[in-house]
C-alpha cells in the first residue's frame, strides 16, 4: 500500500496470514451481500410518480418525485461507500498477499528464522543452539524484515497478485 511498512506490520501479517485473508474475504462477501440486498429493497420500495397523461404536476406528484430523487441520491451514496470499502479491503488483502510473497522469496536462513518466530511462534531461546546465538537470530530476523520491505517496495513485486 505504501512505504510506511513497519516490522510490526510484517510480523503481524506473517503471524496471521491465513486468518487475515479469510477475514478480508468474509468482509467483502458480506458487503457484496448487503449491497445486493439493499438494491433489491430499494427497487421494491421505489416510488415513481406517474407522468403519462398528466398535463400539470400536482403537489402529490412533486413530493413523490422528491422522495424518488432522495432515494436515488441515498442509493448512489450507499453504493459509492460500499465500493470504497470493498476497494480498501481489496488493497489490504493484496498487501497481505504481497508481503507473504516477499517472505517466500527470502534467502533460506532468513525465511527459516521468520517462519520459526512468526509462523510457528517460537521464542528466541527455543531457536538457539551452538552456532546460532540469540544475537545472531535477532540479526537474521532484522535482515529478513528489511529484505521483505525492499522486495515489497521494489518494482519486481509491484502489482503482482497471488491467485
Amino acid at each position: 500500500m505504501d512505504s510506511r511498512l513497519t516490522d510490526e506490520m510484517i510480523a503481524e501479517i506473517l503471524t496471521r496470514h491465513g486468518e487475515l485473508l479469510q477475514a478480508y474475504q468474509n468482509q467483502i462477501r458480506e458487503l457484496t451481500e448487503d449491497y445486493n440486498t439493499e438494491n433489491e429493497l430499494i427497487e421494491i420500495t421505489q416510488l415513481r410518480s406517474p407522468r403519462y397523461g398528466v398535463v400539470g404536476k400536482s403537489s402529490n406528484q412533486i413530493s413523490l418525485d422528491q422522495v424518488y430523487q432522495a432515494v436515488e441520491k441515498q442509493r448512489k451514496e450507499y453504493q459509492e461507500a460500499v465500493c470504497a470499502e470493498i476497494q480498501r479491503l481489496l488493497e489490504a488483502q493484496n498487501q497481505v498477499q504481497q508481503i507473504y510473497l516477499c517472505y517466500l522469496h527470502l534467502p533460506k536462513k532468513q525465511k527459516e528464522i521468520l517462519k520459526e518466530l512468526y509462523i510457528n511462534k517460537k521464542l528466541y531461546k527455543e531457536l538457539e543452539h551452538p552456532g546460532l546465538s540469540e544475537r545472531t537470530i535477532h540479526r537474521i530476523r532484522k535482515q529478513g524484515l528489511e529484505t521483505i520491505k525492499k522486495l515489497y517496495l521494489s518494482k519486481e513485486f509491484a502489482g503482482t497478485e497471488i491467485q
